[in-house]
């Protein structure tokens, strides 16, 4: 089990079209699933492995939503 890297090819091509059309901004868990990309492959597949992606991606969308908010609050 790991990711195919046709698949994570295809991603970043995705990832790379969106961030051209600045219309088209990622929300939170978007941009933590972009986030997640810089993770090298090995730990990537230990962490699907170990089911731990979800709680990561939590973390990195609340993360994201809470900067955003104090961004908005102290401008």
């Amino acid at each position: 089990m790991g990711i195919d890297p046709d698949e994570k090819s295809a991603f970043k091509a995705y990832v790379i079209d969106r961030a051209r059309d600045p219309g088209e901004t990622p929300n939170a868990r978007q941009r933590a699933m972009m986030a997640c990309l810089v993770i090298p492959a090995p730990i990537q597949k230990w962490m699907i492995e170990a089911g731990a992606i979800e709680p990561l991606l939590d973390s990195i969308e609340k993360t994201i939503i809470a900067a955003e908010k104090y961004a908005r609050e102290n401008r």
